[in-house]
């Protein structure tokens, strides 16, 4: 031992190859070495006994083998369709290792004389029928293209009839995956697996259908409601179901077939044999010697945790389950792999239940929770952390072995009795290991249970998940479908082409109600959060037809004012299954009884996770698969809701100007971008006349003139007088922004009236332009200086002479005190406004204005600046006080 102490375990410690990978029926069948190293089992023979006695004696030809992940199914499936197929060497092969010859009833059920027509099909979310027609095809040497669902039916049963076959034997592995394409709508309904049962039953024994799966028909239907779920209950009927699930013994002997070492240890035998008594105590049919040595053959796994493997493989944690072989090559975080490379070898370098414990609550602990085996879990993960506060290695790693252990005891037959703890410790710490448990027993976390003669977890908490849940169901009045649509989480559909095309970024709601609420929910609806419209999930009530509410939709469903689109998921049923699950979840978690449970806490949060989980699933798939109706039109289940916001905001925004800023087209900018804004137009009004504004760095406010007032060709050189300024958009930079100028100058059509501010900000935000309020400011201080020979600016009713920073900084606070009016200025007035202008020129008071409406502002401002007592004088002639 000493001569390898220094090693690795990773260089001592081999998975023989042939355990390492997995077996792909359709690329594997026909070949020799995909037998080699298959051990079938009594298990395994049972499954085939089971077959051919139902073949024998009745029009059985259907079946099903349900088991966990790496049972062996694929490895079986590939050995019985060898022994069947037409290669007489690799039949050969076959019988012997599945010792056919001691199976009579398997040669009169299954007869081969010139061999059967094998269909090797592996599962796919996809269509079914599709997968087996190509595979006949191929077989036959057709090109044929695949033919439809009854096509196929009818090929299947054309090639039984074949003299050149014995009969057909088709199997599907992996057959679940095709199941899961019928629930979700992307492939066959599951009628055709019906169909294909009874074909078979109606084909003289010719065809023989074998599907593998890892749990029953009715499980994969669990995305839909509870009559769905029935109807694939029947259809699982047709098939009869075969399970394959290996005795502990048998999965403890492959495990040490699997495993290549030889610095096995020899004290690794008297635990062994110890793990084997205990077990034999509670089930007598396990032989202890023989035991002993298959768990003996397991090392460097512990002969507890070889017990153990096989009963865990068989729990299902959602879709977590693990193989036993496939944990055995895992790389994750606390696994077997990741013992070896971390251990060097010596007599207790073996991995425990502790380390398996590791192992789940790092890589499996949500799905476990949310699992049957929730509860349990909860108690044992309190047991630990309050074990693990004491920071004890011996207690810590005491109490976790416990749970690993007793969590497992009635699928393993294996408890924590006294000489099964000891034996996972040296022996020199005996003593020790019985003082922790006494200690672990004070600090009740860990109780020995006469009744088994061992030890199991605490059980600190009697708070009844399951009763509580049908508590709160029996007297929840409905499902407040807003609270709901919150809690499961429904991101908005982001109109992207559209955003992509303009610059703006527009969204609409997605959220859930009952069919009968739909109506008014789409008559009432606006905008609240920045959205343009909703896209509404109804569910009908059981009753009513998917056709029905179908029409009922297009009744409902709206264009204006805003977008309301209504869907009927396909999996209604489904989702109002889990989102009464959600509610009444959380309801239950704020009982008073759970106050100080944390054990009931931890398990009530789990669930409340996984249901979320699964409501969100099923929310994803409702959403792509919908039927989608808006204003006389119709999308096709699979469109993505993006695509059709899109639409609509561009039906909606049709003149919405591009506008390519981030930072400002939106309606809730950053502080930094409003500072920005604020320095961008105050240099507007300022420095009008130079390039740029005069900005020679290149600071936020630079970006915003560049992409908003340069770009668009608002801010440009005058081509008459060779000078910088504000103009109107023209047709080559700013041909988006020509319809918005129009549309504001049409307000003044009346140049007797004043127009409000909010009046041209309600143009602006509404259809069809659509322009945020970030941005709005921008674009208005443009406007009135590209008109700023024609437009009177009043505040609070007072006309404004000369606009400054201060006025543009109460404009940004309050438009409402804001008003404009046009200003038509005819010859008349032109050649007064002129030598007005002149005038004030020669006086000094103003610098001649090149606007006839800016000599008119010069003569106010100048009153304006008169001192008060001018403005109060009573020594003016009659006349010049009928001019004032």
């Amino acid at each position: 031992m000493n001569a390898h102490n220094t090693k690795k375990l990773s260089e001592l410690v081999r998975i023989r190859r042939q355990y390492q990978r997995s077996i792909r029926l359709d690329a594997d069948l026909g070949r020799m070495d995909a037998l080699d190293g298959y051990v079938c089992h009594k298990t395994a023979a049972d499954v085939l006994d089971a077959m051919a006695k139902q073949i024998s004696g009745s029009n059985q030809r259907a079946f099903t083998w349900t088991g966990p992940f790496g049972g062996g199914k694929s490895s079986l499936a590939i050995a019985l369709a060898s022994a069947l197929g037409p290669d007489k060497d690799l039949r050969a092969k076959a019988r012997d290792v599945l010792r056919l010859d001691s199976h009579p009833n398997f040669d009169e059920a299954l007869p081969v004389r010139r061999g059967w027509l094998v269909l090797p099909v592996v599962g796919r979310r996809g269509f079914v029928s599709e997968e087996i027609s190509k595979t006949l095809n191929h077989a036959l040497g057709s090109n044929t293209a695949p033919g439809s669902a009854a096509e196929v039916v009818v090929d299947l049963c054309s090639a039984a009839a074949d003299e050149r076959y014995d009969g057909v034997l088709l199997v599907i592995d992996e057959m679940g995956k095709f199941l899961e394409a019928a629930v979700l709508g992307l492939g066959d309904d599951v009628y055709f697996f019906q169909d294909l049962a009874e074909s078979a039953a109606r084909a003289q024994g010719k065809i023989v259908v074998v599907g593998v799966l890892h749990q029953s028909f009715r499980q994969y239907a669990s995305r839909l409601g509870s009559e769905s779920r029935d109807d694939w209950a029947k259809v699982q009927g047709r098939y009869a179901d075969i399970p394959l699930v290996a005795a502990s013994d048998e999965v403890v002997e492959l495990i040490g077939r699997a495993v290549e070492t030889d610095a096995r240890p020899k004290s690794n035998r008297a635990d062994a044999r110890a793990i084997a008594s205990s077990m034999a105590a509670r089930r007598p049919a396990i032989g202890v010697e023989a035991f002993a040595e298959s768990l003996d053959a397991c090392w460097p796994l512990h002969p507890a945790m070889a017990a153990l493997l096989g009963p865990v493989s068989r729990r299902q944690f959602g879709q977590n389950e693990r193989s036993t072989f496939g944990f055995l090559g895992s790389v994750e975080p606390h696994g077997f792999r990741s013992f070896l490379k971390e251990q060097t070898l010596s007599d207790e370098c073996r991995y425990r239940p502790d380390h398996y414990w590791d192992y789940l609550r790092v890589n499996l602990e949500p799905a476990i929770l949310s699992s049957p085996d929730g509860h349990r879990w909860a108690q044992a993960a309190d047991a630990v952390e309050r074990t693990e506060a004491h920071h004890s290695p011996l207690h810590s790693a005491l109490i976790k072995n416990i749970a690993v252990i007793d969590l497992l005891r009635s699928a393993s037959g294996l408890a924590a009795d006294s000489n099964v703890l000891r034996s996972l410790f040296p022996e020199t710490l005996g003593k020790e290991v019985d003082a922790a448990l006494e200690q672990l027993s004070k600090w009740r976390v860990a109780i020995y249970k006469k009744h088994l003669g061992a030890w199991s977890i605490f059980e600190g908490s009697d708070f009844d998940i399951e009763k509580a849940l049908a508590q709160a169901k029996s007297t929840l009045p409905g499902i407040d479908f807003s609270v709901l649509t919150s809690l499961a989480n429904l991101y908005p559909a982001i109109a992207k082409r559209h955003y992509h095309k303009t610059g703006t970024l527009r969204w609409m709601d997605v959220a859930l109600c009952r069919l009968e609420d739909a109506e008014g929910i789409a008559s009432n609806f606006t905008p609240k959060k920045g959205e343009f419209g909703l896209f509404l999930l109804a569910l009908p009530s059981k009753d009513v037809r998917l056709e029905a509410a179908v029409d009922a939709c297009e009744k409902i469903a709206r264009s204006r004012p805003w977008p309301v689109v209504v869907g009927i998921p396909p999996n209604y049923a489904r989702i109002e299954e889990l989102s009464l699950e959600l509610v009444c979840l959380q309801s239950v978690q704020g009982r008073p009884e759970l106050e100080g449970d944390q054990i009931g806490k931890r398990e009530v949060t789990a669930r409340i996770s996984a249901a979320r989980s699964a409501l969100e699933e099923q929310l994803r798939s409702a959403v792509t698969r919908a039927i989608w109706t808006v204003a006389e039109r119709t999308y096709r289940p699979g469109t993505p809701i993006a695509r059709c916001a899109s639409d609509l905001a561009d039906d909606l925004y049709r003149d919405s100007p591009r506008l390519w800023s981030e930072l400002i087209n939106r309606d809730a900018p950053s502080s930094a971008s409003v500072k920005a804004r604020r320095d961008l137009i105050h240099a507007m009004l300022e420095t009008e006349h130079l390039e740029n504004l005069g900005f020679e760095a290149f600071p936020a406010e630079r970006g915003l003139y560049e992409s908003l007032l340069k770009g668009t060709g608002l801010h440009r050189k005058d081509e008459g007088s060779d000078a910088w300024r504000f103009q109107p958009p023209d047709e080559r930079r700013g041909a988006t922004l020509i319809r918005l100028w129009d549309e504001t100058r049409k307000l003044f059509s009346d140049a007797s009236k004043r127009v409000e501010a909010v009046q041209i900000d309600k143009l602006w935000a509404g259809e069809p332009f659509g322009i945020r309020s970030g941005v709005r400011p921008i674009l208005m201080t443009a406007f009135l200086l590209a008109h700023k020979g024609n437009l009177a600016v009043y505040k609070d009713g007072m006309f404004i002479p000369s606009l400054n920073d201060a006025d543009l900084d109460e404009y940004l606070q309050d438009e409402k005190r804001f008003s404009f009016r046009w200003v038509v200025v005819d010859d008349e007035k032109t050649r007064i406004l002129s030598g007005i202008s002149n005038l004030l020129a020669s006086i000094g008071a103003a610098a001649p204005a090149s606007d006839p409406l800016e000599a008119a502002k010069g003569l106010v401002a100048l009153v304006f600046r008169l001192p008060n007592w001018t403005k109060r004088t009573a020594t003016l002639s009659p006349e010049a006080r009928e001019v004032g």
